[in-house]
């Protein structure tokens, strides 16, 4: 068994010290549905009150359901059921269905694909982003579904439809259906033991994790019956004439089907603990096993199997009885059953050496029904539950008046109120029973884990940054309200926890926003974002291009929180200075050092431009580390040089050897001084002597240089020119004629450099044109560069003309390019700035800005950003699926199960919309409009031009229907793979234009 690498130092040694870690598996996430508890939450509230999902059912209702009048008006009708009304619900878009595949699918089916979406996504993370092979071990009940679909088809035979019905109603597919869904690729496993199926399916699993054959599991079961409403009690059945499910009561005779789906997602718990999972239980023993011939009959119960399924499992967990606080038993209702289990999980425990009465009985089917395939899946969640919230539930028939059967010499008791059950100096265990009419018997034991989360926990940043998501607006704004929530009552480490948790437990959806919440205690008030503010991230991501400012920007305070705060910009910063160290003289070093570590603000150009080129390289590093690359780079006078570095033409070290010399070379000018102008260059030609326009940022935006003797005559004609102007901070006259002999200088010490072309697009703000590997390689244009006009407005208009849906970000302090970029004609909405003022924190601007590039579709390594805030993965608020009744329309008035009145009407597959006229050549629209009715045909839903087979739901069966379908429109042979490979309407009907062309020509 390969070992783990544990990247939480002072666990590795404890854990791999210890095989107990890699002998048990965890329980990290849960999913349920159940009558009257459609989430976890609401499932604990119903069992731990005491609560029942039963409903009685009128006769109003039962006619509406088209219940046969004779039958529930008969003597023995029992009008009781535990109803999942919403069993029919499904989001067909979100996992990838089409129409007629959705309604053509058993719900129990259906219901699995989200509960098991929804185990993985409690535990943190999301099942199509999974580390290492899945293994899927789920069952269901027997059926209706397909029986009576395939009768009411029966008159119109497809081989595409008995193809769906198949693979969407037999249990054969169940699990590896869900496996291709979700992308698993470890064992996908059908079981069916009858009532103890999900059990069982826990068990497999946890071997299979233990045995190596996956690295985690999703096990469990559903039970929908959509003939649910109401029965025939039958004399010596198994079924109560009561209608109450009642176990190890008096008054029990007999069960009542439940309707529901349970499912637990299971890891190593060495994994688990290694990755930041919350461990909500432990397995500590799984064990199965067949009473064989040893009872009455095939449906007796057999007492034999049952005790040495418990006792095996005590041994396995090298527990004693005593041990045991929770037996969460099989516990159906009925006397034979009830007395039978009592027999043998008594002679288990006092054999086991278990006191009298020292432990709770309980059983969910009082509460929820028999839930057959789901019900053990469902008994152990009730059992994760009690550990987690430190009670053991009460045994609901108690709080309605049932009288208890006699325990007094057994070792358990009942309850008619919620015990406490606390954490102490020793583990608290549970155990589950789960046996299959048949004999197939299941008996697992679970416990807590205690363990110090802190000590897991990494280092925190002092804001979390929470990516959000979902399939549409209205989905997003709920999502984002529900974090809202969350987070207002969270403590800190729970709000470290679900920023970690959104950040590497979420599959971006196609809606985005992103919000920067205060980590520590200091809660300053947030901005959440509204619909206004959601971004669509369909399609292609788009380019990011970087801005590097010139020395005009500053922002020596952000530069100082980045410096403390953020380990690899002051790595990269570090190794910069030290580069500088050999450079420049031991003051010049020291106030460049200065500037990092204390904030310290100079315009000396010799301290100024290295400390910009440091901090556009440092936050380079941060968001490179991130998994964020420019696709252009643009810089505005140093920052060309910068820009050069991150290009490749030049190495980290000579690019800043080569700031430093610049800056030198430029501090032993002449002083003078530049101001900011709001005018065109063309306004500005009678300018004073010794008086230049320097850059050209904006059609109205310049900055003109000066030396100091003409500073005078400058500013009095800028006013009778009324210009306004501002001064800027600069110590020299920058693009300026007195730059002349630095740029010489600068050119000659660039002769000593390798050069090379530029890896990454380079703007030349010299040319406003892309920068060529000729003018890279010349140290003559670096030292023209520094004495020439900034032509930034030019610059600006080609990045933009040819990258018109990038994404600018200014690297550097300020927001003077993003000005000009806005200026330029850029959206306002795709320019970010990293550093916006001295008055702004620099980490939440920085996260901010990873945030914004997430929404837009930038891709961002989430696991990188984790090295540096690490939390635990925690239950989050869950994605938002939208609540569609799916069903066939020829079972319409065939599923009594469902309330007829909380149907509507589901869209038919058989009576398509007609295709909305669409922007598509004239002369293609016909083929476009064929193409679309016959996909409609195969796939139930009218397509629109640019919509995706693949993604509505089609595969290759479905694609050769298509073909078939479109040959007999068309007098050509449509190849069966066409929609796979031309994959829209409009493309497949390109390509029938083709073949029609073809076969006319050649013809």
């Amino acid at each position: 068994m390969p070992v783990a690498d544990f990247s939480v130092p002072g666990w590795r040694e404890i854990i791999l010290g210890s095989e107990v870690m890699q002998d048990r598996v965890a329980i990290v996430g849960m999913s349920i549905k159940a009558s009257g508890a459609r989430n976890i939450d609401e499932y604990w509230n119903l069992v731990r009150n005491g609560m029942s999902g039963r409903r009685w059912l009128s006769h109003d209702e039962l006619a509406r359901r088209e219940i046969p009048y004779r039958r529930y008006t008969h003597p023995d009708f029992v009008p009781a059921t535990y109803p999942l009304e919403e069993c029919l619900e499904f989001d067909a878009e979100a996992f990838r269905f089409s129409a007629l595949e959705a309604e053509f699918t058993d719900p129990q089916h259906r219901l699995m694909l989200e509960a098991c979406y929804r185990a993985v996504e409690h535990s943190g993370h999301s099942i199509s982003m999974l580390p290492g092979t899945v293994g899927v071990y789920l069952g269901t009940k027997s059926s209706s579904h397909g029986p009576l679909l395939e009768q009411a088809l029966a008159d119109e035979p497809d081989m595409l439809a008995m193809t769906r019905l198949a693979v969407g109603n037999h249990p054969d597919y169940l699990a590896s259906r869900l496996a291709y869904k979700f992308g698993l690729t470890g064992p996908a496993i059908t079981v069916q033991t009858a009532c103890s199926t999900s059990a069982v399916a826990i068990h497999l699993a946890a071997q299979a994790i233990l045995a190596g054959e996956c690295d985690s599991a999703v096990a469990g079961g559903a039970a929908i019956d959509l003939q649910d409403a109401g029965y025939l009690y039958a004399e010596s059945g198994i079924y109560s004439r009561r209608g109450r499910c009642e176990p190890f009561m008096t008054s029990a005779d007999g069960t009542v089907e439940g309707n529901g789906v349970a499912v637990l997602y299971l890891r190593r718990l060495d994994d688990a603990l290694a990755d930041g999972d919350s461990i909500f239980a432990v397995l500590t023993a799984t064990v199965v096993n067949n009473d064989g011939r040893t009872r009455a009959g095939f449906s007796a119960p057999g007492v034999e199997g049952q005790t040495a399924v418990i006792e095996e499992a005590l041994d396995i967990a090298e527990l004693k009885a005593q041990d045991i606080g929770m037996f969460e038993a099989h516990g159906t209702g009925t006397r034979i059953g009830d007395a039978l289990e009592i027999e043998a999980a008594s002679h288990a425990y006092l054999a086991h050496g278990a006191p009298l009465g020292g432990c709770r009985l309980t059983s969910v089917k009082a509460n929820v029904g028999h839930m057959s395939a789901a019900a053990g899946a469902a008994g152990v969640i009730a059992a994760v539950l009690a550990l987690l919230h430190e009670e053991i539930p009460p045994n609901e028939p108690l709080l309605r008046g049932g009288q208890p059967v006699d325990l007094s010499s057994t070792p358990f008791s009942l309850s008619d109120r919620a015990q406490p059950w606390r954490r102490g100096s020793t583990p608290r265990y549970a155990a589950v029973s789960s046996f299959g009419l048949g004999g197939t018997n299941a008996h697992l034991v679970l416990g807590e884990f205690d363990i110090d989360d802190l000590a897991r926990r990494g280092e925190r940043r002092a804001w979390q940054l929470l990516p959000l998501s979902a399939d549409d607006t209205s989905r997003l704004a709920e999502t984002v309200e529900a974090t809202r929530l969350l987070v207002d009552t969270a403590s800190d480490d729970q709000r470290h926890d679900v920023g970690h948790t959104l950040r590497t437990g979420r599959v971006p959806l196609a809606v985005r926003t992103s919000v920067v919440v205060p980590a520590g205690a200091t809660r300053t008030a947030v901005r959440w974002p509204d619909a206004e503010s959601f971004v669509s991230a369909e399609g292609p991501a788009p380019d990011v291009v970087y801005l590097l400012p010139g020395q005009g920007g500053r922002a020596a305070e952000a530069a100082r929180q980045l410096y403390a705060g953020e380990p690899w910009f002051r790595r990269t910063v570090d190794r910069g200075l030290d580069v500088a160290r050999a450079v420049v003289d031991d003051d010049t070093y020291a106030r460049i050092r200065a500037a990092f570590e204390d904030g310290s603000h100079t315009a000396d150009t010799q301290v100024a431009q290295p400390v910009l080129h440091l901090t556009g390289l440092g936050v380079h590093s941060v968001l490179g580390r991130l998994g964020v690359r420019p696709a252009a780079i643009l810089g505005h006078s140093v920052g060309e040089v910068t820009g050069a570095c991150l290009s490749g033409i030049m190495s980290f070290e000579d690019a800043t050897r080569a700031v430093c010399r610049r800056a030198a070379a430029m501090a032993d000018m002449p002083p003078g001084t530049m101001f900011a102008v709001r005018a065109a260059a063309e306004d500005l030609r009678g300018l004073p002597e010794e008086c230049v326009v320097a850059a050209v940022n904006a059609p109205r935006a310049c900055v003109v240089s000066s030396s100091l003797d003409a500073v005078p005559a400058l500013t009095a004609w800028l006013d009778e020119q009324a210009v306004e102007h501002r001064r800027l901070d600069t110590s020299h006259a920058f693009h300026h004629p007195s730059m002349t002999e630095a740029a010489a200088r600068f050119a000659r010490y660039l002769e000593r450099l390798d050069l090379a072309a530029p890896g990454t697009p380079l703007m030349s703000c010299r040319s406003g044109a892309w920068l060529t590997g000729f003018e890279a390689m010349d140290p003559a244009y670096w030292g023209s560069q520094l004495r020439d006009r900034v032509e930034f407005a030019r610059a600006v208009r080609t990045v933009i003309k040819e990258r018109p849906g990038a994404v600018f970000v200014q690297l550097g302090a300020g927001t003077s390019l993003i000005r000009a970029l806005q200026l330029g004609g850029a959206d306002p909405g795709r320019c970010l700035a990293l550093m916006p003022g001295e008055d702004a924190d620099a980490h939440q601007t920085l996260l901010s800005v990873v945030g914004r590039l997430w929404e837009r579709g930038v891709p961002v390594d989430w696991s990188a950003y984790a090295e540096h805030d690490r939390g635990l993965r925690v239950p989050g608020p869950p994605r938002i699926f939208r609540r569609t009744p799916v069903l066939h329309p020829r079972l319409a008035g065939k599923t009594p199960a469902i309330d007829p009145v909380l149907l509507g009407t589901p869209a038919s597959a058989h009576s398509p919309a007609p295709v909305p006229p669409q922007d598509t050549d004239e002369q293609l629209q016909p083929l476009v409009d064929a193409v679309a009715r016959c996909w409609a045909e195969v796939l139930g839903a009218t397509p629109a031009p640019d919509d995706d087979f693949i993604s509505q739901g089609g595969d290759s069966i479905s694609a050769g229907q298509l073909a078939v379908r479109l040959r007999a429109l068309f007098p050509v042979d449509v190849p069966v793979h066409l929609p796979l490979t031309a994959r829209t309407p409009k493309a497949i009907a390109q390509s029938l234009d083709d073949l029609l062309i073809s076969s006319v020509t050649t013809g």
